[in-house]
């Protein structure tokens, strides 16, 4: 698979339509639509063609959950994502209230999930944060250069899509940390999704975990 990624078409044709062929079983999906992508499908295509049988979509910030598809005859994505539309409302509605009755903030602004506004207006040096070229692996290398005794706990949940676990995992094993600076960043999966604490047993794993962290 890697290798198909890394060459493309420079690869022979029978190797290529082989990976392919391993791909589409792999991820579930019909043989022709990984070999249309070539291999490379963006997690929201992924997403809808998962269950399109079913005419079900799965999360992007959660893939184990599901819903039902309104509009599978169009293009796109005219339809919510199912692990955040539904939380979104809950989330929003209790902080808000929370704010007003226990805090005693007087306020007409209200909270939002994931506020596009915000989104869009997220400018580093007059650049959408998303678009920059150099990651937080930079930061992080002189932060533990500048501080021997620096240690990092990194944690994902193992159904995101939007920011997936084997990303990160990447990324540090190409940091060219020494073997001393290897032994201070480690790595931990949770079952559930980008928000993994809303699934009972991972809050609970999660905070015996970041306890442990803390007090070594």
């Amino acid at each position: 698979m890697m290798r198909l990624l890394s060459q493309g078409d420079t690869i022979p044709e029978k190797e290529r339509s082989t990976i392919l062929e391993e791909m589409a079983d792999y991820l579930g999906l019909d043989h022709e639509e990984v070999k249309l992508a070539n291999g490379r499908l963006p997690f929201w295509h992924y997403a809808k063609m998962l269950l399109k049988k079913e005419q079900m979509v799965i999360g992007f910030y959660d893939s184990s959950v599901k819903a039902l598809n309104p509009f599978p005859d169009r293009e796109g994505l005219p339809y919510p994502d199912p692990s955040l539309a539904g939380p979104e409302r809950l989330f929003a509605s209790g902080i808000n209230a929370h704010i007003r009755h226990y805090l005693k903030l007087d306020t007409e602004r209200e909270y939002h999930l994931l506020s596009h506004e915000v989104n869009h207006a997220w400018k580093m040096e007059e650049t959408h944060a998303f678009n920059r070229q150099v990651g937080a692996t930079d930061e992080l290398r002189f932060g533990m250069a500048l501080n021997p005794h620096m240690k990092i706990i990194i944690v994902h949940g193992n159904h995101d899509m939007v920011t997936p676990y084997f990303a990160s995992k990447r990324l540090v094993s190409q940091m060219r940390l020494t073997p001393e600076q290897k032994k201070k960043i480690s790595l931990k999966n949770f079952n559930g999704g980008h928000m993994f604490y809303t699934w009972e047993k991972s809050r609970q794993d999660f905070c015996t975990t970041i306890k442990k962290f803390v007090e070594e």
